[in-house]
């Protein structure tokens, strides 16, 4: 009887240790670790997507390795639907999430984010058959394609006024429903129909711009003080030496937005 116990016991604490392994509070737990867990959609260009090689790239993906660069840690990322990241970071699965998630209030209550380390705007995006459609009010009375629980997702619903907000796993979904005539608007970020657009696809164009441009911020759990502070740092130092600039212009080509 002892025996199954103590075999119960230990089957408990193996699995219990390993969805904690990722649950470093402080950064010196990091360090002795020696990599960083980051949680990231993957299928949100031009900020985290698989490349023709199917590798994670973009511009978070960038940003992560000057980041475990500048701590002296290798960078590891777990890739899943952008609805599971916050619930993974708080679950300890991950330390931090880079996955262009917008800083908000209602974020704010529950997660501690970096100071921005970029800006995205909200549009509506169309075929470009539609020419009928040419501002963001064109939502009103159509059924629209948003990922779910994202920024975007959260502007449609504060306009209002669709006929059917189809809330999606994943930034390519939103385009897949606009091809295949399942949804009548698409709402993404600037960058990400931007990247699409100047990737050669001429398929779709951008109908109108909704919300201006708001900060986007990395993610931590509360109480991840030493994690984030450090990050902040690396963040503020990348603005000052250039880098904020390189990484934005490579990656979404254009110029990177200025603080306000």
């Amino acid at each position: 009887m002892r025996n199954r116990i103590l075999a119960a016991f230990l089957v408990f604490a193996a699995v219990f240790a390993n969805a904690r392994a990722a649950d470093a509070q402080s950064l010196a737990e990091i360090k002795s670790r020696g990599y960083l867990q980051i949680g990231t959609s993957g299928t949100g260009a031009p900020f985290t997507y698989l490349d023709s090689k199917n590798e994670l790239v973009g511009y978070d993906i960038d940003w992560a390795a000057v980041i475990g660069k500048s701590l002296g840690v290798a960078v590891r990322f777990q890739a899943m639907p952008f609805s599971g990241l916050l619930p993974a970071l708080q679950a300890g699965q991950v330390d931090m999430v880079m996955s262009a998630v917008r800083i908000t209030d209602e974020r704010r209550q529950s997660f501690d984010f970096s100071i921005p380390y970029s800006y995205e705007a909200t549009v509506a995006i169309v075929k470009a058959s539609d020419r009928t459609s040419t501002s963001f009010d064109a939502i009103k009375g159509k059924v629209v394609a948003a990922v779910a629980n994202s920024f975007q997702e959260e502007a449609v619903k504060k306009v209002g006024g669709y006929k059917t907000l189809l809330s999606l796993r994943n930034g390519s979904d939103i385009y897949l429903a606009l091809r295949s005539g399942q949804a009548d608007i698409g709402v993404t970020g600037m960058s990400a129909a931007g990247h699409y657009i100047n990737s050669g696809n001429s398929d779709i164009r951008i109908a109108g711009e909704g919300v201006g441009l708001s900060p986007q911020g990395i993610v931590f759990r509360k109480g991840s003080t030493e994690l984030r502070t450090a990050v902040d740092a690396i963040i503020a130092a990348g603005k000052a030496d250039g880098t904020y600039q390189t990484l934005f212009r490579k990656n979404i080509g254009v110029d990177a937005p200025k603080d306000p």
